[in-house]
């Protein structure tokens, strides 16, 4: 197995849909403790409270790897036409459709819960 093909499959076993009605799934891919860390620093701010919501964000651009469904109405309110993914849109689409953002936390949030526990078990073990 070469590399490209080892960092396809190490993706791959991250990522899942998340369906939030209307047509409208992204696809998501659970990211790695160095991203999250990486992503909590950048978004450290000396305020707990703007630490924690920046942190979000940050943690659902670098997940958020595609999208279907999504459309130009959806951050303008009129139109229709499909907006191809674009992760450099992903906080404008968040900062139109908060609760998209809420609905994709709530979806990330268990997987990194549930690595961590992996993890402290591994290290248990």
């Amino acid at each position: 197995m070469d590399i490209a093909d080892l960092k396809r499959k190490a993706q791959a076993s991250r990522q899942f849909d998340a369906d939030l009605g209307g047509g409208v799934v992204f696809q998501l891919r659970t990211p790695t403790k160095h991203e999250a860390s990486i992503a909590y620093m950048e978004s450290s701010s000396g305020n707990r409270a703007t630490t924690e919501v920046k942190w979000q964000r940050m943690l659902l651009v670098v997940a958020v790897v595609g999208w279907s469904g999504v459309k130009d109405s959806h951050v303008l309110g009129e139109g229709g036409d499909a907006i191809e993914f674009d992760a450099g849109a992903t906080s404008i689409l968040f900062d139109a459709q908060p609760d998209w953002e809420e609905a994709l936390l709530a979806a990330l949030v268990p997987k990194l819960t549930a690595r961590q526990a992996a993890e402290d078990t591994a290290e248990k073990n």
